[in-house]
């Protein structure tokens, strides 16, 4: 899962060897599997880079599907506005702001006992009331979308999100930002 960054550059932009997005430089690359990723538009040129990356955070997965795609599912690629970004942002932090962490019980994936597939828990920390996560962020099923519990990897999923976001909402208004799953 990708938050990418997109932003049409200059040919002396394009040119040059580092370039700098809010204060960090980045180097530029060319469309070697790298990072960043040049895409000629006519006369136009766009840098594509990657401003945050998800694995398995079923619930962020399941937001941007219900927000911003319309709720097709289909690996695509999306616009994701700065609106859109702030309500998600909005929407983590109330449920961070939510749920305390306790010890319990945590996902530690499934095996097989004989013929049966079992969820197998560990000990860790769980959320203690999952009531605004369900209500807000709700987890999702399915295909490589690993845990559906309220525990610290959902938990952790939010904490990266809102670093995620954060970051992104500070960036420069010219940068136009983009969702893309692939499984």
């Amino acid at each position: 899962m990708y938050l990418e960054a997109s932003r049409f550059v200059t040919r002396e932009e394009r040119e040059a060897t580092t370039l700098s997005i809010d204060g960090e430089e980045i180097e530029v690359v060319s469309n070697r599997g790298d990072d960043h990723v040049w895409r000629e538009i006519g006369d136009l040129t766009e840098l594509r880079f990657d401003a945050g990356y998800w694995r398995k955070a079923n619930a962020i997965h399941r937001w941007f599907v219900d927000h911003v795609q319309d709720g097709n599912d289909d690996c695509g690629t999306y616009y994701v506005s700065r609106e859109k970004l702030e309500e998600l942002l909005r929407t983590v932090n109330a449920v961070l702001n939510a749920s305390e962490l306790v010890d319990g019980k945590r996902f530690a994936g499934k095996a097989f006992e004989g013929d049966e597939l079992v969820t197998q828990f560990e000990d860790g920390k769980t959320i203690a009331d999952p009531t605004m996560a369900e209500q807000l962020l709700p987890s999702q099923d399915g295909f490589f979308f690993g845990s559906v519990e309220y525990d610290q990897w959902y938990y952790d999923d939010l904490e990266l999100t809102k670093s995620i976001l954060e970051k992104a909402l500070k960036a420069p208004g010219n940068l136009e930002f983009y969702y893309r799953s692939s499984w």
